[in-house]
């Protein structure tokens, strides 16, 4: 690794830890607006204030402590889930347009919801991207109570739907749906999917392997990523990528590997585009 490529990393890690050091900080904020003393009828009527706050004009980054410590009460009252500090700095994040690298396990779905929410409070609508329609339906069914107990409407838009049900589902305040299935919706109401996810005013994005096509992100979204610390330390392996030159070769060794892990009778996860 020559010099100029070592002084990058090492500016990129300086930003990335004085950013981090601002969530934390925003976080102790949010964590200090407790309202487990509030009953429920006084949280929906905070988010009705916020609600008229957002659409009077005032910056979501001013309300952003106040919903993100309702959207905690709300989860822990209706799901009975607790947002670590980790999940909340990722909802910062995602909050800033950034996208975020947050491992496998660490709680995604949950950390969606925040800015989700915030970002829905101006009334112009919020569509949750998923890789497949079984998450999109899953996420907004399990999520789902926090919104509606806060004031707001959730639905999901799935394959073979009727054009009047898709419409009711992207007249919600905050709609999950695939990015393909969103895309041919667009296309089918214009005919181009040129440049359709430039097309959203506001976007940001979360994966577990982020920070591995960063430069992708940059050059194609315009996105910098920010690398989100795990809750606790990782005791998984993760094993670099293997890149194969045809097709056959990767299906031989996935074949191969699925068969040495079955030999000794360990569990295997295998991801695929479709089941």
């Amino acid at each position: 690794m020559n010099l100029a490529v070592k002084l990058m990393q090492k500016f990129k890690d300086r930003d990335t830890q004085n950013k981090l050091k601002g969530y934390r900080d925003k976080t102790e904020l949010i964590r200090k607006r407790n309202l487990e003393a509030w009953d429920d009828q006084r949280l929906k009527a905070e988010s009705l204030r916020l609600k008229k706050e957002a659409k009077s004009g005032t910056p979501l980054d001013e309300l952003l402590v106040d919903a993100y410590a309702l959207v905690c009460e709300a989860a822990k009252r209706k799901l009975v889930l607790q947002p670590y500090d980790v999940q909340i700095m990722a909802a910062i994040a995602l909050h800033e347009r950034f996208v975020i690298e947050q491992h496998t396990g660490e709680g995604k779905t949950l950390s969606a919801v925040m800015p989700a929410y915030l970002n829905a409070l101006t009334g112009e609508g919020v569509h949750v991207l998923t890789f497949n329609d079984y998450l999109a339906n899953r996420d907004a069914e399990w999520m789902g109570p926090i919104y509606r107990f806060l004031g707001l409407t959730v639905n999901s838009v799935q394959a073979g739907m009727s054009l009047s049900e898709k419409r009711e589902a992207y007249a919600a305040d905050i709609t999950y749906v695939t990015a393909k299935e969103a895309g041919f919706d667009y296309l089918r109401d214009t005919i181009t999917l040129q440049h359709f996810i430039s097309l959203y005013p506001k976007i940001c994005g979360m994966t577990a392997t982020a920070y591995a096509f960063a430069m992708e992100f940059k050059e194609i979204y315009a996105l910098q990523v920010v690398q989100i610390p795990p809750n606790r330390p990782n005791i998984r392996i993760d094993q670099p990528h293997r890149i194969y030159t045809h097709k056959e070769a990767k299906l031989k060794a996935l074949v191969q590997e699925i068969l040495s892990v079955h030999a000794i009778g360990r569990p295997i996860l295998i991801g695929t585009s479709s089941v």
